[in-house]
């Protein structure tokens, strides 16, 4: 019995057990000073909307199932399911409710129309990846094709403070970097006379 209550408190906890959680911090110790939070629910929000389920594997908090929480016992299922079956699970796996959006790509020479998959993500937004290589193309999103709002943001900085005086090294990876994910609400269709075939 205490090991099933054990279970349910590491990977399935209650909202009063994450507000104590997460006052907590790990001592990180092997000669120095960190310290990590053991669980930021506002980070996990940003976390999975930007990259779904597996900004998990990008993370040094420990208590992922506790940040998991507000969002809903699916997330923990998985989680939870994933460690104890040893299940391999993909970032495809997560993808669902895909639609086509147009992108306009333009450099000096030339420019194309390509159209990129933007699936559904766990709390009704849409995100998208598009690539530009080494941030060599401009970039024209059609949002107004299938939405009346959009709110876009950039993927988090990937240089962290050990690697701040190798500005040269540090540019280099933020170059080859793909461009921010960006999120919306779907326009709902009302009929089809509202929004003409191009």
């Amino acid at each position: 019995m205490s090991a099933a209550i054990l279970a349910r408190l590491l990977f399935m906890p209650t909202a009063t057990e994450v507000g104590i959680f997460a006052a907590f911090e790990h001592d990180v110790n092997l000669g120095t000073d960190d310290l990590v939070q053991l669980l930021d629910v506002a980070q996990s929000a940003e976390g999975l909307r930007r990259r779904g389920f597996f900004y998990l594997n990008g993370v040094e908090r420990m208590y992922l199932p506790g940040e998991l929480q507000p969002h809903g016992l699916p997330l923990n299922l998985s989680l939870f399911s994933a460690n104890r079956f040893g299940l391999d699970l993909r970032s495809g796996d997560f993808r669902c409710g895909a639609v086509k959006l147009p992108v306009l790509l333009a450099d000096d020479r030339s420019q194309t129309a390509i159209e990129v998959d933007a699936h559904l993500t766990h709390d009704g937004y849409y995100l998208a990846t598009v690539p530009v290589g080494a941030g060599r193309f401009a970039v024209g999103v059609q949002f107004g094709a299938l939405a009346t709002g959009s709110r876009s943001t950039r993927p988090p900085s990937t240089r962290s403070p050990a690697s701040a005086p190798n500005r040269r090294a540090s540019a280099g990876r933020r170059s080859r970097r793909r461009l921010s994910m960006s999120i919306w609400k779907r326009r709902p269709r009302a009929s089809s006379a509202a929004y003409p075939a191009r």
